[in-house]
């Protein structure tokens, strides 16, 4: 079967042997991005690479389909970076905030996933939600997503951008497969007619998150700097 995938090259030198195998050479990186690829490719892709997936989804971690699933629907990419297969996925950070007109401030947490197996996984990160930015969009246009579709807010939200960074590290889900992470950081306040005091919870396929407001110990005035 004739592979299906695009290259986006940064100063590089190719050279191809299209036998059994080929052999790429480039100066920085070589990036190739698999839009489509059936589950033998991609099992082959990865054991090509030193990738062992043969225990892959047991023991609370991700199985091939998965990860062939974020592909096709651009939540991720294979690249290579200094000649190691890497999945690479950029995230939006959002802290999500609301005063009332007492002046109480909330802050929006996810405090947990239910897996669809019933595993209930407790969530205690710095900041309200993150979400994954398919690679058609923006930091911006991930994170309006996510409030639109768990929150219900269409209209206008105040939103400020903070900072960015890189984070490299090794997958739990996918045991083997190095992870870069590209995380975008953002605030975003909801004004009285937007904000309500109830649960909120997004469910897809694989699992259920729950979120809720907290009252925090913070003065107005810091998060408005």
């Amino acid at each position: 079967m004739e592979f299906n995938y695009s290259i986006y090259l940064h100063k590089i030198q190719i050279n191809w042997h299209f036998n059994k195998n080929y052999y790429i050479s480039c100066e920085k990186i070589l990036v190739f991005y698999l839009k489509k690829m059936d589950l033998t490719e991609l099992n082959e892709k990865l054991k090509e690479n030193g990738i062992d997936t043969s225990n892959w989804g047991k023991w609370s971690t991700k199985d091939l389909k998965s990860l062939q699933n974020e592909i096709t629907k651009g939540e991720c990419k294979l690249e290579v970076i200094d000649w190691v297969l890497t999945r690479v996925v950029n995230l939006v950070w959002v802290d999500i905030f609301h005063t009332n007109k007492e002046g109480v401030l909330y802050n929006l947490r996810e405090i947990k996933q239910v897996l669809k197996d019933g595993t209930e996984n407790i969530r205690e990160f710095e900041h309200s939600v993150w979400e994954k930015i398919l690679w058609n969009e923006t930091p911006i246009s991930a994170m309006r997503r996510w409030i639109h579709d768990v929150l219900s807010v269409d209209n206008f939200v105040d939103i400020r951008k903070g900072t960015q960074n890189r984070l490299s590290k090794a997958s739990k889900s996918y045991p083997n497969l190095n992870n870069l992470y590209n995380r975008f950081w953002f605030t975003a306040k909801l004004n009285n007619d937007q904000f309500k005091s109830k649960w909120y919870t997004e469910v897809k396929k694989d699992k259920t998150s729950y979120f809720e407001w907290n009252i925090i110990e913070v003065e107005v005035e810091e998060v408005e700097k």
